[in-house]
């Protein structure tokens, strides 16, 4: 089963974590290089940068659930996130489909929940 790396609204006690029910949490609060996460006040989003690291969570999950729930949740078909696999991690994660950073203050702590 693929893996996937959850750093805002997915993450634990959040809006919707209960997505996740079916998941297997595998690392908590885990901190990636190779991301960095910036802000829209509502949620995260998180851009490629070798320089930087986000703060989430490692779950194991179902192809269905990636593919039908958290595509649908993400936007993916409108290009509103991508599902990009991270090959040295070897998880997936939702980048924003359209890098447009500069508009967004970035988080300096890399946690979207410890800003």
């Amino acid at each position: 089963m693929p893996r996937l790396f959850v750093y805002g609204t997915l993450r634990w006690g959040q809006s919707n974590h209960h997505l996740l029910h079916t998941a297997q949490l595998l690392r908590f609060e885990v901190k990636i290089m190779g991301y960095e996460i910036r802000n829209n006040q509502f949620y995260p989003y998180a851009f490629v940068n070798p320089e930087a690291s986000i703060v989430g969570e490692i779950y194991e999950v179902s192809n269905a659930l990636l593919d039908n729930e958290l595509d649908t949740l993400e936007g993916t078909a409108e290009g509103y996130y991508l599902r990009f696999w991270d090959e040295e991690h070897q998880f997936y994660i939702y980048l924003k489909g359209k890098d447009d950073r500069e508009k967004y203050p970035l988080i300096e702590s890399g946690d979207w929940l410890k800003p």
